[in-house]
């Protein structure tokens, strides 16, 4: 199962994905996070990484629906610091 959660720097906003090797389920992702206009750009030890551009109305406690299955939820950049490795873009 795949799990979202987001590092807030500005000007960007960082989600990354991590453990979701499903090709099916990284083109759901991919079509979920562009219509916030964000886009996969790099993979690490299967975390995904993606930048939101422009002004994401995504904000900390909101959910993506990423399939009929599954939802994503966007952590606060303390929340993920505090629950997550912080992968080197943040």
């Amino acid at each position: 199962m795949g799990k979202i959660f987001s590092c807030t720097t500005k000007p960007k906003k960082y989600i990354a994905v991590e453990f979701i090797d499903d090709p099916k389920e990284i083109g759901e992702l991919k079509e979920a996070l562009s219509q916030f206009g964000a886009n996969i750009y790099s993979q690490d030890d299967g975390v995904f990484i993606s930048t939101i551009i422009g002004n994401s109305k995504l904000k900390a406690g909101d959910f993506i629906l990423i399939n009929e299955l599954k939802m994503a939820f966007i952590y606060s950049k303390k929340e993920f610091e505090e629950n997550f490795r912080v992968h080197s873009e943040c």
